[in-house]
């Protein structure tokens, strides 16, 4: 049960980071191409290993509050937005 909980929102974060990438566009931009290829490899972890996908997800989102840390220190205030987590 938990683990189905765990693949279905990695399924609906993975849908939602296509759709940033711009998935059905004929134009994309070099930003929505990064996003795509990160989420494709994402993809292609989780099919391969459950613990595989979840070490990445736990990298990922310390790179995004190390990052968020930052801009914190250098005078940017607010929470970690969508745009952060894309980037």
């Amino acid at each position: 049960m938990k683990e189905q909980r765990f693949y279905e929102r990695l399924t609906g974060y993975l849908k939602e980071g296509y759709n940033a990438a711009g998935a059905g566009k004929d134009k994309t931009t070099k930003q929505e191409r990064a996003v795509g290829f990160i989420m494709a490899t994402f993809q292609k972890i989780m099919s391969s290993s459950p613990r595989a996908i979840k070490q990445v997800l736990r990298r990922r989102l310390t790179a995004i509050y190390a990052r968020r840390q930052m801009a914190l220190e250098s005078g940017l205030k607010g929470a970690i937005t969508r745009a952060d987590i894309a980037t």
